[in-house]
């Protein structure tokens, strides 16, 4: 567990890390690595849906299985039709009441397997409903 110096610390450099960040994938690769130690997280993810609706994922820990998990999961995801009604700047699913019947939902085994027991998304533009330049930090 980090001290609270030790967290101010990082976020100070996460904060001037950000001013030389140019694209996306700065982000992932700069930023990215001081998010998840800073707040104890075992990955990351940053992805954006494209206008044709395809999956681009561009930086962060958990690339490859995002790709399985948009493939074989998606679809049958019951946060991901929760997340699109509440259209929310940040969801962090172990918060809301739905988690618990959601445990026992395929979808979260399948999560487990890839040792992912919990999320936060976090929005980064203002899309409606479909979130292209989306955070996961799992």
């Amino acid at each position: 567990m980090l001290s609270e110096i030790e967290k101010e610390r990082l976020v100070g450099d996460m904060l001037r890390a950000s001013y030389e960040v140019l694209t996306l994938q700065d982000l992932g690769e700069q930023i990215f690595p001081l998010i998840e130690q800073a707040f104890d997280t075992s990955a990351s993810l940053l992805y954006r849906i494209t206008d044709g609706g395809d999956l681009e994922n561009i930086a962060g820990t958990q690339v490859v299985t995002n790709y399985e998990y948009f493939r074989d999961q998606y679809a049958q995801d019951p946060m991901q039709d929760l997340m699109r009604r509440m259209n929310p700047w940040i969801f962090h699913p172990s918060q809301i009441p739905q988690w618990a019947p959601f445990k026992k939902h395929p979808v979260y085994k399948w999560s487990m397997r890839q040792q992912i027991d919990n999320y936060l998304f976090v929005r980064l533009t203002d899309t409606g409903h479909d979130a292209p330049g989306s955070v996961s930090f799992l």
